[in-house]
């Protein structure tokens, strides 16, 4: 979601409890902050968080910013496995949920 007048991604400080959610492309430190591209926007956030974030690149996060004294910034892993398809052949021969429960009583 680029920004229709400049071309470039938008910049964004979190207010609190406001989470930025996708996946860490990249992280710049310009000294007082950094600059971490989440999904398609640039998430401005504390230069000390540098350290938690490096080794999340590459990989889908979420931020929350809180109010809580001390943990101003949560970041978490989405280890949720990706969605499989499933082929509609396969789909039409599952078991009916009558037909489960008729089978777990054999």
């Amino acid at each position: 979601m680029n920004d229709p007048e400049t071309g470039k991604n938008p910049e964004y400080m979190l207010h609190c409890w406001e989470e930025a959610v996708g996946t860490l492309l990249k992280i710049q430190n310009e000294g007082g902050f950094l600059r971490a591209v989440i999904g398609n926007i640039i998430v401005i956030l504390p230069y000390d968080m540098e350290d938690k974030l490096r080794p999340l690149i590459g990989k889908r996060i979420g931020v929350l910013r809180t109010d809580i004294p001390g943990k101003e910034y949560l970041i978490k892993e989405d280890h949720r496995k990706k969605a499989q398809a499933i082929d509609v052949e396969d789909a039409i021969n599952l078991a009916k949920p009558e037909e489960q429960s008729e089978k777990a009583r054999a």
